[in-house]
């Protein structure tokens, strides 16, 4: 290939194609395409972040309290309502097959006993439709 000369800067600049090469340097890989790599976000980097730990400690407080006052109201529920909430869940499951009842709906239909509550993983959220804007 000869050099091409550029106008502006009186330079010569050879183009070349990598599919012409006689060898294929070990970054090209199809073509003369040089690719780099990223970081992959993983749940190990998440986990280890610090910059999230402020985060946690302003928001931790009040799901405690919010945790403590649906427990409270939990040991109000009779056992009639519980049944009733078992029954609905049966009913579902029975008329839209086993896979239609979701994670959301055992949370909410299918309450603990009265003595041990929920734990924080285990606590029902709100509808996506009442829930408050962050």
């Amino acid at each position: 290939m000869e050099p091409l000369k550029s106008d502006r800067l009186d330079t010569e600049v050879e183009l070349t194609v990598a599919s012409h090469l006689p060898y294929r340097p070990a970054k090209m890989q199809y073509h003369g395409f040089q690719y780099k790599t990223v970081p992959h976000i993983t749940l190990r980097s998440i986990a280890q972040n610090s910059n999230l730990d402020p985060i946690f400690a302003k928001h931790e407080p009040m799901l405690k309290a919010k945790l403590a006052a649906g427990n409270t109201a939990l040991k109000n529920v009779s056992d009639k309502l519980r049944n009733d909430l078992r029954s609905k869940l049966a009913l579902k499951q029975k008329q839209e097959g086993k896979k239609a009842i979701t994670d959301a709906d055992r949370r909410r239909w299918d309450l603990p006993p009265k003595d041990k509550g929920w734990q924080h993983w285990e606590a029902p959220s709100p509808p996506m439709s009442i829930t408050p804007p962050i």
